[in-house]
């Protein structure tokens, strides 16, 4: 597999991630432009993307996903919604094994794909569910649940707040300033902007409470006897 296109995506995986500040180890770079070549082979038959180009798929997909990094606790378990071809989760997966992932998808011919790259990746703490978000009912909750080119964050809350732990945090992937989503909800946030190098993209990281602040205003107030 190392070709000259592989050590061109290479290459340009590690460049790419160091000017975002993020430091791949060369095993793990290997991992992720594997994980690539998967995707672009299977992408002809299975249309898990509309990148279509290699370089571009680690441009576009495997630096984008690694901005939710910094927002992933240590040792926290990720729930991935909509994951489509494993994006952010399989990427935040390799670059930290001390998380366990789900990915998640209600596609057949999606979650086909993400197995067999968890097979010949050897993940084992990376887990796929085929399953609408909604009818979806695990044994335990998550730490974190993320969400790439979901719909709006009002619906993405409706959707998950059965998922997420009474701790948990929502981080969402939008594109521009989400102003219009932000008013229509009640929880607490922050929200990160991040430039993708030498792309010329500016993304937000939206960091959510599972809990509006009107809830956790009204425990204080129980807590305090007030």
């Amino acid at each position: 597999m190392k070709d000259q296109l592989f050590d061109q995506c290479y290459t340009l995986l590690l460049n790419r991630s160091k000017a975002l500040g993020i430091s791949v180890p060369s095993e793990v770079a290997y991992q992720l432009i594997e994980y690539v070549y998967l995707m672009h082979r299977w992408n002809r038959t299975y249309n898990l993307t509309a990148v279509r180009n290699v370089e571009a798929l680690v441009t576009r997909h495997i630096i984008d996903s690694f901005t939710i990094l910094p927002h992933l606790p240590e040792g926290s378990s990720v729930l991935d919604i909509g994951t489509g071809a494993g994006l952010p989760g399989l990427p935040a997966a390799l670059m930290r094994p001390d998380l366990k992932v789900t990915l998640l998808d209600s596609n057949g011919k999606k979650a086909c794909f993400l197995k067999q790259v968890i097979s010949d990746l050897n993940l084992p703490r990376v887990h796929v569910e085929q399953c609408r978000v909604e009818l979806f009912q695990p044994k335990n909750r998550y730490d974190v649940i993320v969400a790439r080119a979901f719909s709006s964050l009002a619906n993405l809350l409706e959707v998950s707040q059965h998922l997420s732990s009474d701790q948990g945090i929502i981080v969402a992937m939008k594109g521009m300033y989400p102003n219009a989503e932000l008013d229509e909800i009640q929880q607490s946030y922050t929200v990160h902007e991040v430039i993708l190098p030498e792309e010329d993209v500016t993304r937000h990281i939206v960091v959510l409470d599972r809990c509006p602040i009107s809830s956790k205003l009204n425990s204080l107030t129980e807590a305090e006897g007030l």
